[in-house]
């Protein structure tokens, strides 16, 4: 409960900074950055001890800047939707088929741009989570990018990989919901959704494991 406290009050007073002024927006950041290293740390323990008990709130400036490699590798991955996007529009720019009276061309672009996206960010919200627990196991940025390793174990067993992606994304939803639906529970919002980082971390870290 002190742990999971610890990390309630963190991600409560990052939200509270941003709602009271936008300027600080970065010190939000540098806390959201203290809970990304802890989940860090948190797979790098339950990758060696499944049974291990939650680390210890400690060692903050290791916490800070592995949290913020994690954010910066994460802005990088971010970008390869976002230029593929900016390279589809730029050409269809150049040929006008952006113009929706291009007719059928306009259709086809529209309609190839989605699906091309949505196929690009579902397979990074596939991949984010292992890349992710390969850079704390391995902690080098390089590590968060190691797509063909990744993909790699992904292949030998899919099956669990979809199912763990999916029941991740349930608890994400259900860490914010089911606060929101019990009324009084809505003040325990930033409890809820640090334990179900912490929870998905550690789902995640076993997941790893077995991928092995």
């Amino acid at each position: 409960m002190f742990k999971t406290g610890i990390g309630g009050m963190i991600i409560a007073g990052g939200i509270i900074l941003v709602m009271l002024t936008p300027l600080a927006l970065p010190i939000s950041l540098a806390l959201y950055s203290l809970i990304c290293g802890y989940n860090l740390r948190v797979i790098r323990y339950k990758a060696l001890n499944p049974e291990c008990k939650l680390p210890d709130w400690d060692e903050w400036m290791e916490l800070f800047i592995s949290g913020l490699t994690w954010l910066a590798i994460q802005f990088g991955l971010a970008l390869i939707p976002l230029s593929i996007l900016t390279a589809s529009l730029l050409a269809a720019d150049a040929t006008g088929t952006i113009k929706i009276a291009s007719g059928s061309a306009f259709l086809t672009w529209a309609a190839t741009t989605t699906l091309l996206m949505v196929t690009i960010c579902t397979a990074l919200s596939l991949l984010t989570p292992l890349l992710m627990v390969n850079f704390a196991i391995e902690e080098r940025v390089s590590a968060g990018f190691s797509f063909f390793k990744v993909g790699a174990r992904i292949a030998g067993n899919p099956k669990e990989v979809l199912v763990t992606w999916l029941l991740a994304i349930g608890i994400g939803w259900c860490s914010i919901l089911l606060p929101v639906v019990s009324l009084i529970g809505i003040f325990f919002i930033p409890s809820t959704i640090f334990i179900g980082h912490v929870v998905c971390a550690t789902l995640y870290a076993q997941l790893w494991g077995d991928l092995k």
